[in-house]
């Protein structure tokens, strides 16, 4: 324990300032982050503004003030420790202390809230001690009198609660007391013995300077003697007694010791009988504050007012001077007037007939608007519905030339059949004209039965003779490839299978080639984008991107070419627009949305095109807040001035401070109720702000919504579509998922003081981290359609994050500080561009129970266990083998030697195989704090696998964890379950390569799925105890991991996949697979309706995985139709919820 924490206590005006100041002699810093110097207090407070704002916190939630006389109680402490603020006040300690061995903290307050900060301190790993600073209770009285006006009374009580408090809740042997006259007497004396009790040591020029520059009798104001505390007639008698034991202490003259102990609990006694009057006193303090505050104001206002009547004065005197200059002008302009009266009347005359004339035409101009809007929207029904019917006609034409064909062939064969029977009757005519003749032959046949039978004998011979033929054949085939010739042919034929090979690698490779040129957008790209992933990955990133590109062009990988295309083509279903018009009259929410968009430099066309987007949108409540960051090249405030929308606002900044600046510019125009962002080259969907509001209206708690997206190429075509999980916190840890279309509640956008400055190509990522710490995860929500079309371009990140290299490490800056706020003891790593967050593990490692059911299967699961044991690096864990009806020798005599283990024991189960039961009984037998389920199929190959799962594991919000598990080809056969596939779930990316990104790269980084296999997973034995553990009735084989993981969902926590967990899994190699025979297969069936019949809808909505994904396969593959509602069902919902309520 080398860190040291030094808190300074005492009464407020006791010197606590002076005691702090004076701590740097012995080596103990206070931090950079200090309050400034008051009037009060010129010499600085030496106090950290972060413990300042904390205890202020903690004092408005307790409804408490630091004159108060009472003290915190347990139930305000408790409430404290509920809302969080003690992991908050331990944190915050933690991270100061960190870059200093000797820490000192100091607020008058720490005293009155000792009894909540004590087990703050005790939680620290550094060594805590007190430094108690006393001062004469009449000059304390006096000083607080002259500055807070406070009766002399009440601050003697609080002198009294103050010094109880330090005393009551400090040991002796943790504390120096030291007297403030004192130390400004003889400051060398003083800080030397401070230093022994505190076993620190003096630097001299540090005293040195202490002396010189700051300690000053001028310091000690309202300076009063000990006789003075026993004169005074409002000093009760308990104050005279304890300042006079705390200044022997202090004098060294009084042992700080049991005597001591003793007198405080006297004290203590003394006080609480005053409780009642001390709750009276309280009170009354506070109505004379009040009353006080109020008749300030009142002087104020009085003296204001006074001075506007000294004000009013003066301009009568001057108005006075002015009217009668003034009368005579007037009289001069009277005759003027007269004349002009005259005028006016013809001009009014004039003007009242132009402003009905412009009323008019106003009329007319508003009413061919109107009906100029609707001939344009139904030209745009009219054109869709042309194209629709386009596509239904060469449809229609295809299948009739189909139909016309196949009609033509039916009639060809019709007359071959018919043409055939004619044939079939006339040889049925002619059967029976021979049967007759027949009959006279059978007598013949039998005859002849003998001629065949001697036949027969002889074509036997002739095949006897073609046997000895062949195989004479096969020898003389043998003897030419051991001949001379046929080796020297060789390379001949090895040359011409070879080419068969080339070519049709070479052919690959120009797919593949062709590919990536079109989906980086050109050669000139491609090859930038080959040398970026050759400087930051090496060769074996280009690999990863080819294997990845092969998958893209093959109708079994990933994505197909053309899904998108598809996807597209049912995005929207004709007269959509209309109907979501329809459903806004319905939703009585109608929220203002500020739509922020800073801009600098864009391309006209652009620009214009993100503009005409925000026209477009069919929610109409919205304002465009445009910030121009002093643009140079292009006339931002013309082009949006073309739109001629009352709903724009525009500012041009004075200087180029970048986006994140301008971003805050924009907001500062904004009055809506919810913000959301555009980029001035994106384009937002027509419907971006009807299902935002549609969202809002329905879950009314949301503060953050954020939406899928896709990209736009440069010939404006929709591309790279991002189709996300529903709020996936450690998917976000690893890259800004969220990225657009965002909207937040407008209160805790300024809350947060919007972007921050320095954080630029990234400020929306750092955002999204900051607006999390201050929302809960149910209060952020996720609408599973493509809102935003991010425009990819060479200067766009939508291209490549090469673009703007400061962007990621803007954004590794981004996690670093929100992990420095909430998790100090994790890590970030960097993996190319993927982040990577390392939580740590505590010092003292919680036990692992390792359960592995088995039966035979020797190999397996020898290699299972020794990987374990020799490969594992987590220090605390044992490993206990559910041996289920082995019977092969070797294996009884491999489990009874393993068992001699220190850490590995075996327990027998002779029940028919029950996976579920096998883990329950085995959990039960154990006390561990974590379980790990690994099947004896697996074998270790990361060294970190447990380190990895129990760390996440150790997280207070997280379940259950998962690991990546490998066949033995390094193919991939576990990144986490996917929920509906095939019926129940299915793994995710199966038999993808183990180096493959995955869609947005899943299979390389760590998030949150709603299940993983219990092949390999680790959950605490309490969360398993809370669900209930494995159901062993009705999933005794299938679905049981599946279940589990849901129970857990269910019960408020996350699962996690972690890639850095990595395994091999030989699958069901000693059991065999679910539907190899029709017992297996039957049993599959009823655990499958288990499933469907416990978990209903919930196993067709994966927060994980996006609807607008394939559930009939598990690679991330887009459906050609979205699970998603229509708009018709939405607004269906909608009514029958309205009716319903």
């Amino acid at each position: 324990m080398s860190k040291r924490l030094i808190v300074v206590l005492g009464m407020h005006r006791s010197g606590t300032s002076l005691v702090t100041r004076a701590m740097r002699v012995l080596g103990a810093e206070a931090g950079s982050n200090l309050l400034p110097a008051a009037d009060d207090n010129p010499t600085g407070f030496w106090e950290d503004a972060d413990v300042n704002k904390l205890n202020d916190d903690i004092l408005a939630l307790v409804d408490g003030r630091w004159y108060d006389v009472s003290a915190l109680d347990d139930a305000q402490a408790s409430r404290l420790r509920e809302e969080g603020f003690e992991a908050r006040a331990t944190a915050l300690l933690q991270g100061k202390m960190r870059a200093h061995d000797v820490f000192v903290i100091k607020d008058p307050r720490l005293t009155k809230l000792l009894a909540f900060w004590q087990p703050v301190f005790e939680h620290l790993d550094a060594r805590v001690s007190y430094v108690i600073a006393i001062r004469n209770p009449v000059s304390v009285a006096h000083s607080l009198q002259a500055r807070d006006r406070f009766p002399l009374e009440l601050s003697a009580l609080l002198w009294v609660q103050h010094y109880l408090s330090c005393l009551s809740e400090t040991k002796p042997a943790d504390r120096a007391i030291v007297d403030y006259d004192s130390l400004l007497g003889d400051p060398s004396s003083e800080t030397q013995q401070i230093a022994e009790a505190l076993e620190l040591s003096v630097d001299p020029d540090a005293l040195d300077e202490l002396q010189r520059n700051f300690l000053s009798n001028s310091l000690n104001h309202h300076a009063a003697t000990e006789a003075d505390v026993a004169r005074v007639a409002w000093c009760p008698r308990l104050v005279e007694d304890m300042f006079g034991t705390l200044r022997e202490v202090a004098l060294r003259t009084t042992a700080d010791d049991d005597v001591l102990k003793r007198r405080v609990s006297r004290w203590t006694s003394e006080f609480a009988k005053m409780k009642v009057a001390v709750g009276l006193v309280d009170r009354l303090h506070r109505m004379t504050l009040e009353q006080q505050h109020h008749v300030a104001a009142a002087d104020a206002a009085r003296h204001a007012r006074a001075a506007e009547l000294d004000a009013v004065r003066g301009q009568l005197d001057g108005l006075e001077a002015s009217l009668a200059a003034r009368e005579q002008t007037i009289g001069e302009q009277q005759g003027a007037i007269a004349a002009r009266d005259g005028q006016l009347q013809s001009q009014h005359a004039a003007v009242a007939e132009r402003d009905q004339r412009l009323l008019e035409a106003h009329a007319t101009l508003t009413e061919e608007s109107r009906k100029a809007i609707d001939l344009q929207e139904r030209l745009h029904q009219l054109q869709w519905e042309l194209a629709r019917l386009q596509r239904a006609a060469d449809r229609s034409h295809v299948e009739l030339a189909e139909e016309r064909a196949r009609g033509e062939a039916l009639e060809g064969q019709l007359r071959t059949g018919q043409q055939e029977l004619a044939e079939e009757h006339a040889r049925l005519v002619e059967v029976h004209r021979h049967l007759a003749a027949s009959q006279g032959l059978v007598e013949a046949t039998v005859a002849e039965k003998a001629g065949v039978e001697h036949a027969l004998h002889v074509e036997g011979e002739r095949n006897l003779q073609l046997h000895a033929s062949l195989a004479m054949q096969q020898t003389a085939i043998d003897e030419l490839r051991q001949s001379t010739s046929w080796r020297l042919t060789r390379p001949v034929r090895w040359v011409r299978e070879l080419q068969y090979a080339l070519q049709r690698r070479f052919q690959t490779m120009l797919d593949t080639t062709r590919s990536a040129r079109r989906y980086e957008g050109g050669n000139l790209k491609l090859a930038r984008k080959v040398l970026q992933v050759l400087a930051a990955e090496g060769p074996r990133g280009i690999g990863r991107r080819i294997r990845h590109l092969r998958n893209l062009i093959n109708p079994n990988g990933l994505v197909g070419v053309d899904d998108y295309a598809t996807w597209l083509s049912h995005e929207h279903d004709r007269g959509d627009v209309s109907r979501a018009r329809a459903m806004l009259k319905d939703i009585a929410f109608r929220p203002k949305i500020s739509i922020l968009l800073p801009t600098y430099n864009p391309d006209p066309a652009m620009f214009r095109s993100a503009l005409e987007s925000v026209t477009a949108q069919i929610y109409d409540n919205w304002e465009l807040c445009i910030a121009d960051d002093c643009s140079d090249a292009v006339d931002t405030r013309a082009i949006a001035a073309e739109f001629n929308d009352r709903r724009f606002k525009f500012m041009r900044r004075e200087e180029n401070g970048h986006i994140s600046a301008a971003t805050n510019s924009a907001l500062e125009l904004a009055t809506g109720d919810y913000i959301t962002l555009l980029d001035h080259d994106d384009e937002l969907s027509p419907f971006a702000l009807f299902w935002v509001v549609e969202k809002l209206s329905r879950e009314r708690g949301l503060k953050i919504v954020y939406s899928d997206e896709d990209k736009l190429d440069e010939n404006g075509n929709r591309c790279d579509p991002h189709f996300k999980p529903d709020w996936n916190y450690d998917l976000l840890l690893a890259h800004n998922y969220v990225c657009h279309l965002a909207t937040y509640d407008a209160e805790l956008f300024r809350q947060l003081g919007g972007m921050r400055v320095g954080y630029e190509g990234a400020q929306d990522y750092d955002f999204v981290f900051r607006a999390i710490e201050s929302v809960r995860d149910d209060e952020v929500g996720h609408i599973p359609r493509i809102l935003y079309h991010w425009r990819k371009h060479e200067a766009s990140t939508a291209s490549s994050i090469g673009a703007k290299p400061f962007a990621l490490d803007a954004g590794r800056r981004a996690v670093e500080d929100h992990i420095a706020r909430t998790q100090p003891h994790a890590r970030v790593t960097m993996d190319g561009d993927k982040m990577r967050v390392q939580f740590g593990l505590p010092d003292n490692l919680p036990k692992v129970t390792i359960i592995i059911p088995t039966k035979d299967g020797l190999d397996l699961l020898r290699t299972c266990v020794e990987s374990i044991l020799a490969k594992t690096d987590y220090g605390n864990y044992e490993i206990v083998i559910v041996d289920n009806n082995s019977i092969e020798a070797p294996t009884l005599e491999y489990l009874d030697a393993v068992s001699g283990r220190d850490n590995v024991s075996v327990l027998r189960d002779t029940r028919p195989f029950n996976f579920s039961a096998l883990n329950n009984r085995a959990v039960a037998s154990t006390e561990s704090d974590f379980i790990c389920m690994l099947n004896n199929d697996v074998e270790v190959i990361a060294d970190s696998w447990l380190s990895e799962m129990v760390a996440n594991a150790l997280r207070p919000e997280v379940g259950a964890v998962g690991a990546r598990l490998l066949y033995s080809n390094d193919t991939l056969q576990h990144a986490g379950i996917i929920l509906g596939v095939g019926g129940v779930a299915g793994h995710a990316f199966k038999r993808c390569h183990r180096d493959d990104l995955g869609y947005f790269n899943r299979i390389q980084i760590q998030h949150e799925v709603s299940a993983v296999t219990g092949a390999c997973l680790l959950l605490g034995r309490d969360v398993f105890e809370e669900v209930g553990g494995m159901d062993e009735e009705h999933l005794a084989v299938a679905f049981n991991d599946v279940d589990l993981c849901m129970k857990v969902t269910d019960a408020g926590y996350k699962i996690i996949y972690s890639p850095f967990a990595l395994l091999y899994h030989h699958e069901s190699a000693t059991r065999g697979h679910d539907d190899d025979s029709p017992e297996k297969f039957s049993r599959l069936q009823r655990e499958a309706q288990v499933m469907n019949e416990r978990w209903g809808d919930k196993l067709r909505t994966d927060p994980a995985y996006n609807p607008n994904f394939t559930i009939e396969h598990e690679n991330f593959a887009i459906a050609s139709e979205s699970r998603n509602p229509s708009v018709s069902e939405v607004h269906a919902r909608l009514k029958a919820g309205q009716q319903a309520g």
